[in-house]
């Protein structure tokens, strides 16, 4: 038996971000990928996390992993050009 159900902490940092508490949803979407680390949505929900908190080196990892284990090609595409977006933003000093 696991001790919380599949994808608690993804449904717990969607919630978050939905309430606008973007640190919240980094932290419960770092704890899915740490259980479940090829999830490619878990990742591209962490990336829009740092990237609202400003982390964008984070955001740009995470999105490289979700365009490393998309499933489909159609999401490689929508996951690619969500990590060219974030590699054209401005890097901070």
């Amino acid at each position: 038996l696991e001790p919380e159900p599949p994808f608690h902490h993804f449904q717990l940092g969607r919630a978050a971000a939905a309430a606008g508490d973007w640190q919240g949803a980094a932290d419960h979407f770092e704890r899915e990928l740490r259980l479940h680390p090829r999830q490619d949505e878990v990742h591209v929900w962490a990336a829009h996390a740092w990237r609202e908190l400003g982390d964008l080196k984070r955001a740009r990892r995470h999105a490289a992993a979700a365009v490393e284990f998309s499933s489909t090609p159609l999401r490689r595409r929508q996951y690619a050009a969500k990590l060219d977006q974030l590699r054209a933003a401005p890097r901070p000093l």
